[in-house]
């Protein structure tokens, strides 16, 4: 297998985790929704998930800022913002 095979094999991976990760959420959305609230949402842990999240994202772009770059780790950006 060569570099390119590996790369596109490594960006589908990541697509498929991103997919995985945002479908996992779409119960936790639901049950929210259906309920009205935010009952048992811990603050504290919620704003640590999203400080986690801003910190992965920009060790991301901090390492390139490239296009080309940036275009092979979009599924990465894409699960940090989410």
């Amino acid at each position: 297998m060569n570099d390119l095979d590996r790369a596109k094999l490594g960006e589908l991976l990541g697509w498929v985790m991103t997919a995985i990760y945002f479908s996992s959420r779409l119960p936790q959305f639901w049950t929210n929704y259906q309920r009205g609230s935010v009952e048992g949402l811990s603050a504290v842990m919620f704003l640590l998930a999203i400080t986690g999240n801003v910190t992965y994202l920009g060790a991301i772009l901090v390492k390139s800022c490239a296009w080309e770059d940036i275009k092979n780790i979009m599924p990465w950006i894409v699960d940090a913002f989410g």
